[in-house]
Order: C-alpha cells, then structure tokens, then sequence
C-alpha cells in the first residue's frame, strides 16, 4: 500500500496542497477537524484522485458531523487505524 496522510486540518488550503500531491495506492484518513470535510466540495478532489479514503468514528461522534453516505468513504475505529499505519509505507500528517 502507498502512503498514509492524516488530514486533521478542515477543508482549505490544506486540502488544496494535498490533492496533487496523491498517488496511487494512497490513503487519506479524516480525523479531527477533518472530518469536517466529509461535507464540503473538496471532498470530491480527494476521491477524484481514486485515494482510499477513510473517517476516523471518534472523531465523527466528537464533532457531531454524520457519518458519510458518499460511496467509498470508509468509517473505521482505532483497530482500522492501527491496521492502516502497519499496511501503508509512510505517513504523512497535514
């Protein structure tokens, strides 16, 4: 598997450096603030790049935001996100 980006950082500037920067085989996993996200427009960018894309359960709970009905956004729990960082072969945090 490719890399891991953390995205804690709400939709923005932030975002908009990422979306270039995917590969393929790339995963991005919202938690924090960035689960924010999953209701913003940039959010179609990040799956345009044909990254796997996940949502940290938490975080969802936290900040109140639903979980995602778009297709192929995962929610996962700490389990999932433990098994992501052994899978991917670096991580990024942003």
């Amino acid at each position: 598997m490719g890399v891991l980006h953390l995205l804690s950082q709400p939709p923005g500037p932030v975002w908009e450096s990422l979306v270039p920067r995917l590969g393929d085989g790339d995963r991005v996993l919202l938690l924090g603030d960035g689960v924010y996200g999953l209701r913003h427009p940039l959010l179609g960018r990040l799956q345009d790049t044909g990254a796997g894309i996940a949502a940290l359960a938490p975080d969802l709970v936290a900040r109140g935001v639903e979980p995602p009905g778009a297709e192929g956004i995962r929610v996962i729990d700490y389990e999932e996100f433990v098994d992501l960082t052994v899978a991917c072969v670096r991580i990024l945090s942003w």
